[in-house]
């Protein structure tokens, strides 16, 4: 009698370690990239400078493709990092960007934000670029800090390629 309850409680026993392990499993599998990603302000960090990401105005994120053909996502604490980012390394296929809108506090396309210099709110890194989702907020944004015009993301990259000497040279932030 001994033996046929030893065989069953084993047996009990075996598949519920099975089971475990498989949602053990199925938990540890990557979710799917897409969208924008959820930054833990004050614990994530710049994918380009390394510094701590704290000020969620200026944070900026992509979605690349690497060399393995992996999708992965890099942060930056600063427009001006993405931008720089993707000068420098135009191995990696940048599928979408995204920026935090100022007006909204919310991810914006980085293609469909509009821009303003930032002069009163100074960035982590010093590129000082605020991005909107409103075309009217950012106009409104840019006359209240004397600019002429807002900016767009091809702006931008111009704007900031004068000022940012390329990695690749010889030259010394």
């Amino acid at each position: 009698m001994r033996t046929a309850t030893r065989p069953r409680r084993w047996t009990a026993q075996w598949m519920m370690g099975l089971a475990t392990a498989a949602a053990l499993l199925a938990g540890c599998q990557r979710q799917p990239i897409t969208g924008p990603p959820t930054i833990q302000y004050g614990q994530d960090v710049c994918s380009r400078c390394g510094m701590i990401i704290s000020d969620a105005r200026f944070a900026a994120a992509a979605i690349v493709q690497g060399s393995d053909q992996e999708l992965q996502y890099r942060l930056f604490d600063d427009l001006g990092c993405l931008i720089v980012d993707e000068r420098d390394h135009p191995e990696r296929r940048m599928a979408v960007r995204y920026v935090m809108a100022a007006d909204t506090e919310q991810w914006v396309n980085a293609a469909a934000a509009v821009y303003v210099p930032s002069d009163p709110a100074r960035s982590p890194m010093a590129y000082n670029i605020l991005a909107y989702a409103d075309p009217a907020r950012a106009r409104a944004a840019a006359q209240a800090s004397g600019h002429p015009s807002t900016l767009d993301l091809p702006d931008v990259a111009s704007l900031l390629a004068g000022r940012v000497p390329d990695r690749r040279s010889s030259h010394a932030y």
